[in-house]
C-alpha cells in the first residue's frame, strides 16, 4: 500500500467512526472534509484556557465549520482573526474583534466573515 492510499484509508477510518458513533454533525458524514464534530466547541474553550492563547492579539485559524467556536471566542475576546478564505480564492480575510460591535457570531462565520472583513491579503499567484 502506498503512502497515499495508507492516509486515505486512516482518513476514511476516522470519517467512518465519527458517522458510525454520531459525532459528526453534518448529516451525512464528513466524508472528503475537515469534520465538524460534536464537542468542537469544548475544544475551543480549551484553547482558549491556554497562556498561547491568553497572550495573543491576533488568532489565525482556518475557514473550516469546527473552527467556528474557536474564530467566535477570538473575537468575542477582542481579538484579531486572519482566516484564510475558502480555497485561498480570496486570499485572507482580517478582522478586529474591537469593531465588531455584538456582531461576533456573525463574523466568525465564513460568509460574516466576508462581511466584516476589514481587509484582505491577497498574495497572488506564485508568492
Amino acid at each position: 500500500m502506498s503512502l497515499k492510499e495508507e492516509k486515505e484509508s486512516i482518513r476514511k477510518s476516522i470519517y467512518d467512526k465519527l458517522f458510525k458513533e454520531g459525532q459528526s454533525l453534518r448529516p451525512n458524514g464528513d466524508y472528503g472534509k475537515i469534520p465538524n464534530f460534536k464537542g468542537s466547541d469544548i475544544a475551543a474553550e480549551l484553547l482558549a484556557s491556554t497562556d498561547e492563547w491568553k497572550n495573543s492579539k491576533t488568532i489565525f485559524c482556518s475557514p473550516d465549520s469546527a473552527q467556528i467556536p474557536v474564530r467566535y471566542l477570538a473575537l468575542k475576546e477582542n481579538k484579531n482573526l486572519i482566516m484564510a478564505s475558502p480555497n485561498l480564492e480570496h486570499g485572507y480575510l482580517y478582522l478586529e474583534g474591537c469593531k465588531l460591535n455584538g456582531k461576533e457570531r456573525e463574523a466568525s462565520t465564513k460568509e460574516g466573515a466576508f462581511n466584516h472583513c476589514s481587509k484582505f491579503f491577497d498574495f497572488g499567484e506564485g508568492s
